[in-house]
C-alpha cells in the first residue's frame, strides 16, 4: 500500500477526475466530428435540459432563481431554496459559451468534490495510500449525479465541505474549525433543500449523542457553531419563510406531488433498510475487534457515518411523523448511495488495515466479510446507473439536434428582444436553451414554480392545438396536463393495497386504503372528471378562440419541423408570415395576432 506518496496519489486522482469529467462531452463532440454545431443533446444526463434552462433563464433576477419557463412570470422568485442554479450560471454571466460553461462546471466541481472527499477521509484517519484505492468506490457511485449539470454537481461539493468541516471539528475543536463548520452548515442551507435537512438532522442527532455521553463542552461548542451558522444563513431563512408564507404554497405542494399520507413510499422502505444493516456492520466490527473499538479514529468514523446514515433513515421514514410525502424517498436515494459508498469504503479500511481481523476466529471473519458484501452489493448495483447515465445519447440523436443550431441562431439574431415561440417537435425546448426566447408549451416541470394549475393547463392545451386531445392522450401525458398529484396518490394507493394484502390475516375489520381521504375508485373518478373538464375547455374555450389565447400568451413566432411534425399546420393560419425556411425548419411571424381563417 505504499506505491504512491500522498501528493502523487492525490495528483493522479485529480488527473483521472478531469478525464472522467470531460469524457461525456468529448464523446458527444467526437461522435459528430465536423457536423458539430455546439448543441448538446437534451437528456445527455437525466433531465439535464431542465437544469440547463434553469441555469440560463432561471438566474436573471434573484440569487435563488426565478421562473425560467414563462416570460410573463420571469420575475417570480423560485419556490425552492437553492443557490445552485446561480452558482452554475457564473461562467455564463462572465461570457463563456454554454458548452464551455458545462465543461468548466463539470471539471471544476468534480475537482472540488474529490479534494474535499480526500481531506474528509484523511480526517477519519485513513492513510493516503489506502484513500487512493478507496476513492473509486465512492466516486463511481456519484459519477452520474455529479456529471449532471447544476443541481447535484454543485450541491454535492458543498455538502462534502460540510462533512469535511464537521470531521475537522470533531477531530480538533479549534476556533478555525468552528468557523469553517459554521460556514459549511450555512452553505448546505443556501444550496439545496435536502442538504440542509440532512445536515441539521445529523447535527441534532450528534447533539443528543454528546449529551448521552456527557460531552458537555462539545455540546456547548456545537450550539455556538449552529448559532453562528444561522446568522450567516439569515438571508436563506428569510427566503425560506417567504416561500412558505406564499398563498400559492399549498397548491405548489399539491402540483409537484406532495401528498397527504402517513405511510412512506415503497422506495423509502427499500432505502431505509441499508442504514440499519450498515450500522449493524459497524457494531459487529467494534464488538469482534475490541482493540479497533478503542481506536479514536475508528470511533470518530463509526459514530459520524452511523449518525449520518440514521439521518437518512429518519428522513426517508418522515411521512410517519409529518403526514406528507413529497417523493422524499426518491431524493434520499442520491444521498443514501453516496453515504453508503463512503461508509463501505471506510469500513473496508478499518477491517483490512487492522491486524486484529486476521487473528479472528474463522466464523467471526465470515460474519464480517458477509456483512461487508451485503453492504457493498447495492453500491455495485448502483454503479450501472451512475456510470452509464452520461453516455446514453446515441450518435443519431446527437447528429439530429445539431440541425437546431441554425434556425435558433437566426431567430436570436433576427429579434433582439425575448419572445414566445410556438414550436412543433422538440426544437421548442431547444429554443429556450439556444436563444433568449421562451416556448409556449409547458411540461410538468412548470409545476415546480409559482404557476397555477389552470394557467399551465391553458398553455398546454394551446400548444397542443394541432393534436387530437382525447382522454387517452391526456392519460398518456398526465403529468404535463394534470401535475404529479394523481401519479403520486395512485402509487400511494397501490403500495397501501399491497400492505393491506400482506396484513389481511391480522386485520379482522378489513382494510380499505385511501389517499388524501379518497379510495381508488373515488380517485380515478376525480381524475376522469378533471380530464373531461380539460377536454371540454379545449373544445369550448381554447380551439374556438385560439387567436385570443395566442395573444394572451404573447406568441410572436412559430417554428415547424417539416420532417418530424408535418401535422403542425401553422401555415393555414392567416397573418402568420413565413420568414425563414431551410428545408427542415420553417419559421413564421405572427403579424397581427388575428389569425383564424
Amino acid at each position: 500500500m505504499t506505491i504512491f506518496g500522498k501528493q502523487t496519489g492525490l495528483a493522479i486522482l485529480i488527473a483521472l477526475t478531469v478525464l472522467l469529467a470531460v469524457l461525456p462531452f468529448w464523446l458527444i463532440i467526437h461522435s459528430v466530428g465536423d457536423d458539430w454545431q455546439g448543441v448538446v443533446p437534451a437528456g445527455y444526463v437525466f433531465d439535464s435540459e431542465f437544469y440547463i434552462v434553469r441555469m440560463i433563464k432561471g438566474t436573471q433576477i434573484f440569487p435563488f432563481g426565478n421562473n425560467p419557463f414563462f416570460i410573463e412570470s420571469a420575475e417570480d422568485f423560485n419556490p425552492a431554496l437553492s443557490a445552485a442554479d446561480y452558482i452554475a450560471a457564473i461562467p455564463l454571466k462572465l461570457g463563456l459559451p454554454l458548452v464551455t460553461t458545462l465543461i468548466f462546471n463539470t471539471v471544476f466541481w468534480n475537482l472540488v468534490f474529490v479534494i474535499f472527499l480526500w481531506l474528509f477521509l484523511r480526517n477519519l484517519g485513513i492513510s493516503a495510500n489506502w484513500i487512493f484505492w478507496l476513492m473509486p468506490i465512492i466516486y463511481f457511485s456519484v459519477y452520474g449525479a455529479i456529471i449532471r449539470p447544476v443541481v447535484w454537481q454543485v450541491v454535492l461539493p458543498f455538502f462534502m465541505f460540510f462533512l469535511f468541516g464537521f470531521s475537522a471539528w470533531l477531530k480538533n475543536s479549534t476556533l478555525a474549525n468552528k468557523i469553517m463548520l459554521a460556514g459549511g452548515i450555512a452553505g448546505t442551507l443556501y444550496i439545496y433543500p435536502y442538504t440542509w435537512q440532512i445536515s441539521f438532522l445529523t447535527l441534532g442527532l450528534y447533539f443528543v449523542w454528546f449529551l448521552i455521553n456527557h460531552q458537555w463542552s462539545k455540546s456547548k461548542s456545537q450550539m455556538q457553531i449552529i448559532i453562528l451558522a444561522l446568522i450567516i444563513a439569515l438571508p436563506a431563512m428569510l427566503y425560506l419563510y417567504k416561500i412558505i408564507s406564499n398563498p400559492l404554497f399549498p397548491e405548489f405542494l399539491k402540483n409537484i406531488g406532495s401528498i397527504k399520507t402517513y405511510l412512506p413510499s415503497k422506495v423509502s422502505f427499500q432505502l431505509a433498510r441499508w442504514p440499519v444493516i450498515n450500522i449493524f456492520l459497524w457494531h459487529i466490527m467494534a464488538r469482534f475487534m475490541p482493540r479497533l473499538g478503542g481506536d479514536k479514529d475508528f470511533n470518530r468514523a463509526r459514530v459520524l457515518l452511523s449518525i449520518y446514515g440514521l439521518a437518512i433513515f429518519i428522513l426517508s421514514m418522515s411521512p410517519f411523523i409529518t403526514g406528507r410525502d413529497g417523493a422524499i424517498g426518491d431524493h434520499m436515494g442520491r444521498e443514501l448511495f453516496f453515504w453508503l459508498s463512503v461508509s463501505v469504503a471506510v469500513s473496508i479500511y478499518s477491517i483490512f488495515s487492522n491486524g486484529d481481523f486476521y487473528r479472528l476466529k474463522s466464523y467471526k471473519k465470515i460474519i464480517i466479510i458477509l456483512l461487508v458484501a451485503i453492504n457493498i452489493i447495492p453500491v455495485l448495483k448502483h454503479y450501472k446507473r451512475s456510470l452509464l447515465q452520461p453516455f446514453q445519447a446515441t450518435k443519431s440523436e446527437i447528429m439530429a439536434v445539431q440541425d437546431y443550431a441554425k434556425p435558433t441562431a437566426w431567430l436570436e439574431k433576427y429579434d433582439k428582444n425575448p419572445s414566445v415561440v410556438w414550436a412543433s417537435s422538440s426544437i421548442g425546448g431547444y429554443s429556450s436553451i439556444l436563444s433568449k426566447n421562451y416556448v409556449l408549451g409547458s411540461s410538468d416541470l412548470a409545476y415546480q414554480y409559482w404557476n397555477t394549475k389552470r394557467e399551465i393547463q391553458e398553455r398546454y392545451l394551446v400548444s397542443k392545438y394541432f393534436d387530437d386531445i382525447t382522454p387517452q392522450f391526456l392519460n398518456d401525458d398526465s403529468t404535463a396536463a394534470l401535475g404529479h398529484s394523481y401519479v403520486r396518490r395512485l402509487d400511494d394507493l397501490k403500495w397501501k393495497s399491497n400492505i393491506c394484502g400482506m396484513l389481511k390475516f391480522i386485520m379482522l375489520n378489513g382494510c380499505f386504503p385511501t389517499s388524501s381521504s379518497l379510495t381508488l375508485s373515488e380517485l380515478l373518478s376525480q381524475k376522469n372528471k378533471d380530464i373531461a373538464e380539460l377536454i371540454s375547455k379545449n373544445e369550448k374555450e381554447i380551439r374556438p378562440h385560439i387567436a385570443e389565447w395566442l395573444k394572451k400568451y404573447r406568441v410572436v413566432y412559430a417554428i415547424k419541423d417539416v420532417k418530424n411534425d408535418p401535422g403542425f399546420h401553422i401555415e393555414k393560419f392567416k397573418n402568420f408570415k413565413e420568414i425563414y425556411n431551410d428545408g427542415r425548419f420553417v419559421m413564421y411571424i405572427n403579424q397581427s395576432l388575428s389569425i383564424l381563417d
